[in-house]
């Protein structure tokens, strides 16, 4: 086929066989009603998570970018404020605006309602991009594997970083798939959505100039395929870049306008990804039951956690999918479609492999590389229907219904335990792990000591208000305004934990032991306790025979 520029493209990169209109099938029609399905339990479920641990620095980041736009750019203190001014404020300004609007409603809720909104944007465009490569029904799975992924729908709420950072950088590999087809001549639209993903992206964090670096490839390999002279190829690679352009310079300017520091200097953004490559904090992660300090992880870090906090069934999905790619890797590659591919398998792949050569600094499980989880989601979600319809085609009965049986076995194994650890799913483990039990000791937990909001609930519960009328001296293993927040009149958060009457911590990384004390208040979830209350007054002070509360 002649493309303009007088390349002559392989149809691979033309013809892509996907329809340009939406075709309404049963299939997307639930697609659409799983989503509402969701926005539901993100507004009935919000409160129910805990301030984490950055959320305090990122709102204070967002209100002083909000104070450098109203004061006409006199107000420089973010460009100051701890390590923050190399991050965007995409997520943490509209919430301080928000703020303005509604200074009623609590900063905490409003984050969580927001965050957790922005995760299900994400679903949506993990399912339009799974549908727009393979059909509504791969779009329906890949959205029902990605629910069940716990970090995934029980991160949504509190990673109010990593989330919308995630969300923007799927809607960008979205985008640019569907820009595949048009090349060299991307119409305004596309071209506009992937600037106003990248832009986003680039809003949050530096990473989302990975967003390019995938439309450079998709660009080079499409101009590699041409038929024609180098000439042919080196003008289709001029127009291809010419037709981004436009997108180009609206995420340059969102961009500027949510990361001011980004544009101060020509250096900026080499200075923050090189921050970002050697950063070095006092905080220690724990890899299968071996401590590090996080400038010290092995190079395997990220990959053995997505292993062991992926879903079972997305697991299974990939392992289909290699199958697949190993029996079929020739009729893969030669097939017209093949092309389209390229980014979301780059979007899955090229980070992992990143961390793997650089090694960087790393903690917190996957939490920095949650942006990968759906496009692997969408490649598990390729190799369970591509068997699928191999098991439909050419089995019998019997090992059809073996087939679904199983894999509905396996949904089961990863859909039950994420049900009963709400509203801590992001702390769950697959079944490589031993599930959340066989995670206790060896692997991360609730590293956003999102579950002391619970433990305070159950203290206000267990502690008597004092017949003086004086206060309850609470000290936790957290940053104090995710105590502040919860604890109502008769408590006082205290910062020096040998005055405090009462200790509260998450489990995470055995923190709770750092005081001594009877536990009185446990947060449990499957028989694993995530946090604990201590009390440490005299025994003589202490109510006698009161249950330990479990909440």
């Amino acid at each position: 086929m002649m493309m303009d520029g007088g390349c002559n493209v392989d149809a691979r990169c033309v013809a892509t066989g996907v329809p340009t209109k939406r075709q309404w099938t049963w299939e997307s029609r639930l697609s659409i009603l799983f989503y509402w399905c969701m926005v539901a339990f993100v507004i009935l479920t919000f409160r129910r998570h805990g301030i984490s641990n950055d959320e305090l620095v990122q709102h204070t980041y967002g209100d002083m970018l909000w104070r450098y736009y109203a004061s006409s750019l006199t107000d420089t203190s973010l460009f100051s404020y701890r390590n923050l001014y190399l991050y965007g404020g995409a997520f943490d300004l509209p919430v301080v605006a928000l703020l303005k609007l509604v200074p009623s409603i609590s900063i905490w809720d409003l984050r969580h309602l927001l965050s957790g909104l922005v995760g299900v944007v994400g679903l949506v465009g993990t399912g339009r991009l799974a549908t727009y490569l393979y059909g509504p029904r791969m779009g329906l799975l890949a959205i029902a594997l990605l629910a069940l992924c716990g970090i995934w729908s029980g991160a949504m709420f509190t990673h109010t970083k990593d989330i919308p950072f995630a969300t923007a950088m799927i809607w960008g590999v979205y985008t640019l798939t569907r820009i595949v087809s048009c090349l060299p001549q991307v119409p305004l639209s596309l071209g506009l959505g992937f600037g106003l993903s990248t832009g986003l992206a680039l809003g949050l964090r530096v990473g989302g100039g990975l967003l390019v670096c995938y439309a450079a490839l998709v660009i080079f390999f499409c101009g590699v395929s041409c038929s024609g002279l180098w000439r042919d190829r080196v003008l289709f690679w001029f127009r291809s870049a010419c037709s981004l352009f436009p997108g180009m310079c609206l995420a340059f300017v969102l961009m500027a306008f949510f990361w001011p520091w980004s544009v101060q200097q020509f250096d900026h953004i080499p200075l923050a990804i090189k921050a970002f490559s050697n950063f070095s904090f006092e905080i220690d992660t724990i890899l299968s039951g071996t401590v590090y300090q996080v400038d010290d992880v092995p190079r395997t870090y990220l990959p053995i956690y997505l292993l062991v906090k992926m879903s079972e069934p997305v697991l299974l999905g990939l392992f289909c999918g290699i199958l697949v790619l190993a029996v079929r890797w020739r009729a893969l590659i030669q097939a017209r479609q093949s092309i389209l591919w390229i980014p979301v398998v780059a979007a899955a792949v090229c980070p992992v492999l990143l961390a793997l050569i650089t090694n960087p600094p790393l903690y917190n499980g996957v939490r920095h590389f949650l942006f990968v989880v759906p496009p692997l989601v969408i490649l598990s979600a390729a190799g369970l229907y591509t068997v699928c319809i191999r098991v439909a085609a050419v089995s019998s009965v019997a090992a059809r219904r073996f087939f679904f049986a199983v894999f509905g076995a396996v949904c089961l194994l990863s859909a039950v335990p994420l049900v009963l650890i709400h509203p801590y799913g992001y702390v769950g483990y697959n079944i490589l792990a031993g599930g959340l039990s066989g995670a206790v000791g060896r692997w991360e937990m609730d590293y956003w000591s999102s579950s002391v909001k619970d433990a305070l609930v159950g203290l206000q519960q267990y502690a008597l208000p004092r017949d003086t009328g004086g206060e309850y001296r609470v000290a936790v293993c957290a940053e104090l305004v995710q105590a502040d927040a919860v604890l109502g009149p008769g408590f006082r958060v205290v910062a020096d934990w040998l005055q405090a009457d009462f200790f509260v911590s998450a489990t995470q990384m055995g923190c709770d032991a750092a005081m001594d004390g009877d536990v009185v208040v446990e947060v449990r979830r499957l028989g694993v306790p995530l946090a604990v209350v201590k009390d440490l007054r005299p025994v003589q002070e202490r109510p006698v025979g009161y249950p330990v509360i479990v909440r």
